[in-house]
């Protein structure tokens, strides 16, 4: 297959990259009648490449995903954030508070 050039029904091995997911994800998708595939929204996809065809798409930069402000947690269980694997100074500039009566508990340990 040429690099562009559109065929109905091909398989293609598409690769996404994803800030917050440590490996990539790999799908392997099957073009319309028309030789398209649609993708949809890329939330935060950093870069698209078809294994097939040898071609990528960097869609944007890196550490251009966007994080929400605040995270909500229970007493007791664990919380999960999602943390690209080279965001070292992002990492750095997280804090993590606690919201107690007990004076002793008012922040939680860096």
């Amino acid at each position: 297959m040429l690099l562009g050039e559109k065929r109905a029904h091909a398989t293609l091995h598409i690769q996404l990259d994803h800030p917050c997911q440590t490996s990539a994800t790999n799908v392997y998708l099957r073009s319309d009648s028309a030789g398209c595939i649609y993708l949809g929204p890329l939330k935060d996809v950093t870069c698209v490449t078809c294994i097939s065809t040898r071609q990528s798409w960097e869609l944007v930069g890196r550490n251009r995903a966007q994080y929400p402000t605040v995270i909500h947690g229970i007493a007791g269980e664990s919380i999960t954030m999602p943390f690209h694997r080279h965001e070292i100074e992002y990492i750095r500039g997280v804090s993590l508070y606690s919201m107690s009566n007990d004076p002793q508990l008012r922040y939680a340990d860096t």
